[in-house]
């Protein structure tokens, strides 16, 4: 899937989401409002039926007052006929026709509240209450105003008015309790009803936010799972520390979480990009070392590659740390074990990571070889060691990841590394193809000017052996601790051969003369610096074209390994510190070898001659400093030149 699918997919689980979102929202807006209509519907019933039961409650107490001032009217009229002296006649008459009055008037209310509100209202109340008091209101009210318009109390009519509403005042009252019995009834279902309807809607809206979370889940959790997953397979976890220190919120934790990730994806594909751009093998571990601390928890790298045949023999290649460790990288660049003195051998053959959480015991019932005492001597615990290899079963080294700390490494972190690991051997195979395609080619060149005097032999591979050894005896001393890192002695040991690449220029005639050079056959001698450094300067300007850089050194080397410290050299007639240093370290070891060798103009002096004539060009052929260094290391440089003798 190409970058392009990659964002066509992403966007179309966005706009699925964004769906989702919306529909969600949308869904409880609506059951909202419906819940809110719900509640208003109920507050208003609730309110209408209070209202109601008031008024019924009201309406019972004026058929209480009916039938009440009914019966006192009996009592006045048989008060009267009986010419009571307790109170004179006038006043009986009196209470008589309030009584009336209050009849009428509590019947007129009864009648009005009636009509008003059950009549109009019996489409919601409804029932055998509402009707049956609706037929003995009406019979009920034509005998109250039989009562209460009739002149003459001993009337049949009267008496049968008076006996009516006496035996059915109660049957009033009863079926205008049954009534407020129904209201009261009604109000609850409606509140029930209400509850049910609200309760049905919360139920439906958890529907709809669990079907929207399982998309969510299929779309987007389920996915970011995955990755969890897959990432945990090769070991991509956040570093413990992080953890914790994200774990207060657990929002944040997850999100912080999810961008670690998906920044892991980004610099691994950042990686991949670098290798297929060309970028060189030690940016490339340097971005590594700088980019992958955050899962795996290292402080030093190192790189140890096979050297000669039948991979029997292990050189430090590379050394990569945060600052604390330069010294051991500059201890261990360079340094050859044989394969046989470790327990690389295994691993080589399983293939499978080796985790020492613990070095220190590790190495308690084993020989310590002088790799691994540098390690343990400054400081290094436990590490985490991968074969290089490529096309399935090339091996090209090793690569070894080392924490300061003990007890850190975690199966993951080696399954995290063996992704990294392939990565590497990738770069590394293809950068040193490229680097020694384009190197073999101008070292071949070289050696073809070398070839041109048989007496030279093995002139360059002597001369790298000097300049290699006085570089790495210089690496210690002070003056010089902060410029010859690593990465330095790897370009003395590779370019310091071609210092002498521009005399393939140089016409035999002048090159081969056995006597000494006429003025004008030295100035034709003398050009070979300068055309050996344009030589490395256009090969250079080719690399340069594909993002890479090769001969630096190599052209420093070649135009400026003639010149002296007095500036009395060439081409340029440099002096002091303005000649580069790699210039100057090869300057000593070159006239080393050339005094220690046969030329058509000379014989070869032996150790000590040489050595004096050096000594002798301190502080004008010579750097005064180098000359100290070498002066204080003789031995170093009498075994090679014993070892190349015989």
């Amino acid at each position: 899937m190409n970058k392009w699918e990659v964002e066509s997919a992403g966007r179309h689980i966005f706009v699925k989401l964004r769906r989702l979102v919306a529909f969600l929202v949308i869904a409880t807006l609506l059951i909202v409002v419906l819940l809110l209509v719900v509640a208003s519907m109920n507050a208003a019933s609730q309110k209408e039926n209070a209202e109601l039961i008031n008024i019924l409650g009201k309406q019972r107490m004026l058929s209480q007052m009916m039938a009440k001032e009914a019966s006192q009217i009996s009592v006045l009229y048989t008060a009267m006929d009986n010419d009571s002296r307790i109170e004179s006649l006038e006043v009986l008459q009196g209470k008589l026709l309030k009584a009336q009055e209050s009849i009428r008037t509590s019947a007129e209310r009864f009648d009005g509240t009636y009509r008003n509100i059950l009549e109009e209202k019996n489409a919601v109340y409804t029932g055998p209450s509402v009707r049956e008091l609706g037929n003995l209101w009406t019979s009920y009210k034509r005998n109250l105003a039989i009562i209460t318009s009739s002149p003459d109390n001993k009337s049949e009519t009267f008496k049968k008015a008076l006996i009516y509403v006496n035996g059915n005042d109660l049957r009033l009252l009863e079926l205008s309790d049954n009534i407020i019995n129904s209201v009261m009834e009604k109000n609850r279902m409606d509140y029930y009803w209400s509850i049910g309807a609200a309760v049905f809607l919360l139920f439906l809206l958890c529907g709809f936010a669990i079907y929207t979370l399982r998309k969510f889940y299929f779309f987007l959790f389920k996915p970011l799972e995955e990755l969890y997953k897959g990432f945990g397979e090769l070991g991509i976890t956040l570093l413990e520390s992080e953890q914790k220190k994200s774990s207060k919120n657990n929002l944040d934790a997850v999100m912080n979480e999810v961008r670690d990730i998906f920044k892991g994806i980004r610099e691994m594909l950042e990686l991949i990009e670098n290798i297929n751009n060309n970028v060189s093998f030690r940016e490339t571990l340097d971005y590594i070392f700088k980019t992958f601390s955050r899962f795996v928890p290292y402080t030093y790298i190192g790189i140890a590659i096979f050297t000669g045949d039948q991979n029997k023999k292990l050189k430090a290649s590379y050394g990569v740390s945060d600052g604390r460790f330069n010294k051991m990288a500059a201890e261990l660049v360079g340094l050859t074990v044989n394969l046989d003195s470790t327990s690389l051998g295994r691993l080589m053959e399983s293939g499978k990571p080796r985790v020492i959480n613990d070095l220190n015991l590790y190495f308690k019932s084993r020989v310590i070889n002088s790799y691994s005492r540098i390690l343990l001597d400054n400081g290094i615990k436990s590490s985490i060691t991968l074969p290089l290899r490529v096309n399935g079963d090339q091996q090209l080294g090793f690569i070894f990841f080392s924490s300061d700390r003990a007890n850190v490494y975690m199966p993951h972190h080696a399954e995290f590394l063996e992704s990294v690991s392939s990565a590497v051997a990738m770069s590394f195979e293809k950068d040193i193809f490229v680097d020694e395609l384009v190197y073999s080619s101008v070292l071949a060149l070289a050696k073809l000017a070398e070839a041109k005097d048989e007496d030279t032999g093995d002139h360059i591979d002597r001369m790298r052996s000097y300049a290699l050894k006085l570089a790495d005896l210089m690496k210690a001393e002070p003056p010089f601790a902060a410029q010859i890192s690593p990465e330095f002695l790897m370009d003395i040991e590779k370019f310091s051969p071609m210092h002498d690449i521009g005399k393939v220029g140089v016409p035999d005639g002048v090159l081969l003369k056995p006597g000494k050079l006429t003025v004008e056959e030295f100035d034709i001698m003398k050009t070979h610096p300068v055309f050996g450094a344009e030589v490395l300067r256009k090969a250079e300007e080719n690399i340069n074209k594909k993002g890479r850089s090769i001969f630096v050194m190599g052209i420093e080397i070649a135009n400026s390994h003639h010149e002296k410290w007095d500036g009395s050299g060439y081409p340029q007639g440099l002096k002091g510190e303005e000649i580069p240093l790699s210039a100057r370290i090869v300057a000593l070891a070159d006239v080393l070898d050339a005094l220690l060798s046969t030329r058509p103009y000379k014989r070869a002096f032996s150790f000590e001659e040489s050595v004096e004539i050096i000594l002798e060009g301190r502080g004008k052929h010579f750097d005064p400093r180098i000359v100290e260094i070498f002066e204080k290391n003789l031995e170093s440089f009498r075994n090679i030149y014993i070892g190349a003798k015989y």
